[in-house]
């Protein structure tokens, strides 16, 4: 049984993000999320079906922006795909106004769908494995703190019993960040004369993202 688990692609991926620092859930679907971005460009754009989806669907704000910044820093996509993406979504456009018809700014896009999906599908593997004594000592001694938004998700779906245990260890984990927070605040008085180390500055990363989570 756990032979076959261990082939399992999702199952190997939550151990894996147990043990690295932050929120393993944000950490994966950030993750699939770029993996989505990259396909789109290398193989969906030529998908009339995909193009479909995204005259239709398009995209928020937020991923818009958060798309072009991505072909800024990975230089190894072309400008092509995302101005064949743009060509349609600003022929649409036109074509509605021409109608007489307004677009609205989109609150949730076709990323945005994917996004959750991703999430959901995390989330309900997570709540099936989290309370075997395997993931549960993956959680307590790894790196990786849960954000509050995943954190609420997953006790939705987990038992009394394994709720409180998981909460005791992400107490211990947030009080260790506010410890850090805290040192990185005292050592930051102009009285202090030594060094600031990295871990204790990037308490303040890992305070934000738990309390709010990653900008997926």
């Amino acid at each position: 049984m756990k032979g076959d688990r261990e082939k399992d692609v999702v199952y190997v991926s939550l151990k894996s993000a147990l043990m690295e620092e932050g929120c393993p859930i944000c950490l994966l679907v950030s993750k699939r999320r770029d993996q989505w971005i990259e396909t789109l460009f290398y193989e969906l754009i030529t998908s009339s079906e995909t193009r479909k989806k995204l005259r239709e669907r398009g995209f928020c704000t937020h991923h818009l922006w958060y798309i072009l910044e991505y072909l800024e820093e990975n230089l190894g996509i072309d400008g092509l795909g995302i101005s064949i993406i743009l060509h349609d979504l600003l022929s649409t456009s036109i074509e509605l106004l021409e109608g007489m018809s307004v677009p609205e700014k989109r609150s949730e896009c076709l990323l945005c769908s994917i996004i959750e999906e991703y999430e959901r599908d995390y989330l309900n593997s997570l709540a099936e494995w989290i309370t075997t004594q395997e993931f549960m000592k993956l959680f307590s001694e790894g790196d990786s703190v849960f954000c509050l938004p995943h954190l609420a998700a997953l006790l939705r779906e987990i038992d009394g019993k394994h709720k409180l245990a998981i909460l005791k260890i992400q107490l211990e984990k947030m009080k260790g960040i506010l410890e850090r927070l805290e040192l990185f605040i005292n050592k930051s008085d102009y009285r202090y004369l030594g060094d600031l180390k990295g871990e204790e500055a990037k308490a303040r990363y890992l305070a934000s993202q738990v309390l709010g989570g990653m900008d997926l």
